[in-house]
């Protein structure tokens, strides 16, 4: 019985390495055409799920986002994207959490005191508590439909957005 439960185990963690990607990625989109703008953050939901779930221990409902899903999003997200302008720290407000396919989630902020006027500091540190090689890129789309891309990682944590 004990050797019947080890190969299972052994079977099954073998699987979720095998099953697992190898890109620690997440993409952003600063959207600044709108009238109030908007911050998309897309993720690997198994990635991000593991790693919420170590952190928080809460079993979360990403196809239902209910109020302990979004507050747990909030949180984790809120203390590692952080924009600053004139020194002051700018709100976030979450707007939406969806799954766009089977393994990646959309996670939408309004940013409703944002000024296109003066530069901003962006500071992204999405699971770099994670994983070691992860990357972050925002594509920051301005008034001008201007595009700009911009890449965090261990090395480089913040960005100035003109």
């Amino acid at each position: 019985m004990i050797k019947k439960s080890i190969f299972i185990i052994l079977i099954a963690v073998c699987y979720h390495l095998v099953e697992a990607h190898p890109i620690k990625l997440s993409t952003a989109k600063l959207d600044l055409t709108t009238p109030t703008p908007t911050l998309t953050i897309n993720l690997f939901w198994d990635d991000f799920e593991a790693h919420l779930l170590k952190i928080y221990r809460q079993q979360l409902n990403v196809e239902q986002p209910d109020s302990l899903t979004k507050k747990v999003f909030y949180d984790y997200l809120t203390k590692r994207i952080v924009i600053t302008q004139n020194g002051t720290t700018l709100t976030l407000y979450l707007q939406s959490i969806q799954v766009n396919t089977e393994n990646t989630v959309s996670v939408v902020f309004i940013i409703p005191n944002y000024n296109t006027l003066i530069k901003s500091e962006i500071i992204n540190t999405v699971l770099f508590d994670a994983f070691t090689n992860q990357s972050n890129v925002l594509h920051v789309i301005s008034e001008k439909n201007n595009r700009n891309v911009y890449q965090f990682n261990k090395d480089k944590r913040s960005e100035i957005i003109k």
